[in-house]
């Protein structure tokens, strides 16, 4: 599909490009940091780049290079900026903080309660993008895909 939209918008324009994927390739690709530098703000407190439009219901799906510049564009900025957070005090696991995200509180709750295994409190509770959100069934595909591993038994 990325490919298909890239061509689309690219080709009659006569812009050689190809596309990279964020995973399953070596070495990675630093898709966040790429982001921070077209813009976009550092991680916020759920771990992820918050878009100014989208919020949190977004994600890097490929990196597009092209063989010469496109015009520019403002830069979209940091969706965190000016907001109160209130991400921080919807999380159960105590997980999303100002300071940063905490991965092993989170997977340890998502491992034990719901309704944090297939839904994230926190993350539907960000103010920018509300109409951008995913649908119940959307947001448990991803969160499934995400889910942590048991540790193994002793």
């Amino acid at each position: 599909m990325v490919a298909r939209a890239a061509g689309e918008a690219l080709d009659p324009l006569g812009v050689a490009h190809v596309a990279h994927f964020p995973f399953g390739v070596r070495p990675l690709i630093p898709f966040q940091r790429l982001g921070r530098g077209a813009g976009l703000g550092g991680p916020g407190p759920l771990g992820l780049q918050i878009h100014p439009t989208f919020g949190p219901w977004w994600a890097y799906r490929a990196l597009i290079v092209l063989d010469r510049p496109l015009p520019p564009v403002a830069p979209p900025g940091d969706g965190c900026a000016g907001c109160d957070a209130p991400c921080v005090a919807a999380c159960p696991a105590g997980a999303v903080a100002r300071g940063g995200f905490d991965v092993v509180a989170c997977h340890a709750r998502r491992l034990v309660a719901e309704p944090c295994r297939l839904s994230c409190a926190a993350r539907i509770a960000c103010v920018r993008g509300p109409a951008h959100r995913y649908r119940d069934e959307e947001l448990a595909f991803h969160m499934r895909a995400s889910m942590p591993r048991r540790p193994p038994a002793p």
